[in-house]
């Protein structure tokens, strides 16, 4: 961030600041792409691997068993 865009601008006040900043985090994290991920997105990566899993509302509904137990323990 501080490469690619905080340096490279001179904001006029907080609120353009604010406002390319923001943008810019939005650009990295749903379509600027890492080699790092294997050339996807953080968002991509980040609800791929928290949209399946034991835990999720799909699997609650499938399974009332286990929701009882959870539900149980709170």
């Amino acid at each position: 961030m501080k490469y690619e865009e905080s340096s490279l601008r001179d904001y006029a006040d907080g609120r353009e600041a604010h406002a390319r900043l923001d943008s810019y985090f939005h650009f990295y994290d749903a379509e600027r792409r890492h080699q790092a991920l294997d050339w996807q997105t953080p968002t991509t990566v980040y609800f791929a691997s928290h949209d399946t899993g034991p835990d999720t509302k799909e699997t609650k509904e499938k399974d009332p068993a286990k929701e009882r137990r959870t539900t149980n323990h709170q």
